[in-house]
């Protein structure tokens, strides 16, 4: 039934780019927000378009696709798109230039070997290390910065699902980035900024996404830091209040970790004082063992020879 509306136009970025969503798609979402907005505010421009001219165009295509399909994915960026053209076109003219194997040859394909007894001994490797970002480091910064705005978008208007869904996003890309500067900044920073300027402060409630972003700086500070995160601290503001608050907690955190293991220090070097100790006495026992032997010894030569005299 929602698709059998006529289509309502959208319009979206500075440019106002046009597209068209079906009223009932809009209903059919589980916030009562859409549908109010969308019988009333939606229609800022008085035509009955739906103005989002407040978002990027990237930002509105990714909203539309969710609310079609229940999912979104950031398109690739023509650098990348361009990268991985040309890197084909490589690989499909090195293929052409291998000759095929003649009649009666072995064929050169690579047959999966059976694990040698090394391997199977060999302990898994952390999954955490075996996760890596399929994009490009180019295109994982400006994953980052997509899915903060679509975050900000259905916070804004209240899709709560898409919401989560784009925190999520934004969750495991940062897990999978490469966690040094010249891989994130400046679009980190510059989604850092959006989700800072976009969402309620602490006063209201705690965003998930500012936890997100400034548990994030916080637990790589030493790998991000540089001219970008200097700049990011020498604005103040919200941002720097959380980061300090989280660096504070892991310096108490790793305080305590820090006094457990003296003490565990240093009740192991009280053990090895009493084994030095113990060993010494058990190396005087040895001693006046192997000497009560030696007298032993030298007693029955002295007998053994008086004895052949006598003979």
């Amino acid at each position: 039934r929602s698709l059998r509306e006529p289509p309502r136009k959208v319009l979206a970025g500075s440019e106002q780019a046009v597209y068209y969503i079906h009223p009932g798609v809009l209903s059919a979402c589980k916030s009562s927000a859409a549908s109010i907005r969308m019988n009333g505010n939606w229609k800022d421009t008085g035509d009955g378009d739906i103005d989002w001219t407040d978002s990027d165009k990237q930002t509105v295509e990714c909203v539309l696709h969710y609310l079609y399909t229940g999912d979104y994915h950031v398109p690739d960026s023509e650098e990348e798109t361009s990268a991985i053209t040309t890197k084909n076109i490589k690989n499909d003219l090195k293929q052409t230039e291998k000759k095929p194997p003649r009649d009666g040859e072995p064929s050169t394909l690579s047959q999966t070997p059976f694990p040698d007894e090394s391997s199977l001994k060999r302990s898994l490797t952390p999954f955490q290390e075996c996760v890596v970002a399929a994009r490009s480091e180019y295109a994982v910064k400006e994953t980052i910065l997509t899915h903060a705005r679509v975050y900000s978008f259905a916070h804004r208007y209240q899709f709560c699902d898409l919401a989560n869904l784009a925190l999520q996003r934004l969750t495991q890309i940062l897990n999978v980035a490469p966690r040094k500067r010249t891989a994130l900044f400046p679009h980190l920073a510059d989604a850092i900024r959006h989700i800072y300027d976009t969402t309620p402060g602490p006063e209201l409630r705690d965003d998930p996404a500012r936890k997100l972003l400034s548990q994030y700086i916080a637990s790589n500070y030493t790998n991000l830091v540089g001219e970008e995160l200097n700049d990011l601290a020498g604005e103040g503001g919200e941002l720097m209040v959380d980061v300090s608050s989280k660096l504070a907690r892991l310096l108490v955190t790793r305080s305590s970790s820090i006094s457990a293991l003296q003490k565990q220090n240093n009740g192991l070097s009280a053990e090895v004082a009493l084994l030095k100790v113990a060993c010494n006495k058990k190396d005087k026992e040895i001693l006046q063992v192997r000497l009560e032997k030696e007298e032993s010894e030298a007693s029955c030569n002295g007998y053994c020879k008086k004895g052949r005299r006598n003979f």
